[in-house]
């Protein structure tokens, strides 16, 4: 019997390319599988986390019927703002939920215990409208058309303004008014119109009236027209402008002033062109008027009527 000998030189390239041939099939069958299940863990798990929302929501019913009742409109609502369910448009509770909250949605509850819900992460969205029964789950971007009370999609991109914090200040380059917010231009208004910001004000500086309004009904927004922003540890302060010393020194040449040519002059004063004659020890003299600019101590100085750095205008906003 003859035994074929192995070759001691290791695989050939025919037997390589074999092996990496059946390595990319099982990589092109298992790559798709593999991201298919992953995605729907992911899908799975938003819905899981929609119905633990949903079913906080039923609780707050329960526990808070009565204040429900109380509210003019029969119905209130929770916005996710900074990862927690609070509520807005007049309404001061909070729903209090242990799981994860996707990136941003909404909530109401009407007088009947009816729960309408919108939720979005970066994939899915999840909706309810007041009179399903259940959670539309999709990929689309969904929300519950006010006017028809039914849940809908759309492929425009979602935005997620709920998830900027309120009293936050951007600039932009317009006079109109972005969604979500109010121009930082000392404007007052009625608390119960902005809620969100009005508290946010009292909270941080103690008063709604801290930038003005009369702290019960009304309160103002900063007023930063022609002002520049600064970071600091004390922040909603206004400080006046202000300019640096300016200093120089005169040293006349003799007890009897200041002559034009033997005079030692430094800082923001100069010898002016104009001349005044003087007798001393029965000898004719001229003397310098002397003269001041700040801008010989500093290039800062003189370039523009008001204290004014080099800037860019744009409109300042604060999110309500």
């Amino acid at each position: 019997m003859k035994i074929k000998k192995l070759n001691k030189y290791g695989f050939t390239l025919i037997e390589l390319l074999a092996v990496i041939v059946i390595l990319g099939v099982i990589m092109v069958i298992a790559i798709p599988f593999i991201t298919g299940y992953i995605e729907r863990s992911k899908k799975d798990a938003f819905d899981v986390s929609a119905y633990n929302i949903l079913d906080a929501g039923s609780k707050f019913y329960v526990s808070e019927m009565d204040y429900i009742d109380g509210i003019a409109s029969g119905k209130i609502s929770f916005e996710i703002i900074n990862k927690e369910l609070v509520g807005i448009d007049g309404n001061t509770k909070k729903i209090d939920f242990k799981g994860t909250l996707p990136d941003f949605g909404k909530m109401q509850i009407n007088s009947s215990g009816d729960i309408e819900l919108s939720l979005c992460d970066k994939t899915f969205c999840a909706c309810k409208a007041f009179t399903d029964n259940k959670i539309i789950m999709q990929e689309d971007n969904c929300f519950v058309n006010s006017e028809t009370g039914n849940v809908e999609t759309t492929t425009e991109p979602t935005t997620n303004t709920s998830s900027t914090i309120t009293g936050t200040i951007i600039s932009f380059l317009s006079t109109s008014t972005p969604e979500g917010y109010v121009k930082c231009d000392g404007t007052i208004y009625n608390i119960v119109d902005y809620p969100k910001l009005a508290n946010f004000i009292k909270n941080q500086y103690g008063s709604f009236s801290f930038f003005g309004g009369d702290g019960t009904n009304t309160f103002a927004v900063p007023n930063i027209n022609d002002r520049y922003l600064k970071g600091s540890s004390n922040p909603g302060q206004y400080e006046n402008a202000g300019l640096p010393e300016i200093s120089g020194t005169l040293s006349p040449s003799s007890d009897v002033g200041f002559r034009s040519n033997a005079s030692s002059y430094g800082g923001s004063f100069y010898a002016t062109t104009t001349k005044r004659n003087f007798v001393s020890s029965g000898v004719s003299e001229q003397t310098s008027v002397v003269g001041f600019k700040a801008s010989l101590s500093s290039p800062i100085y003189g370039s523009s009527s008001t204290v004014t750095p080099n800037n860019f205008s744009v409109v300042f906003y604060i999110k309500y």
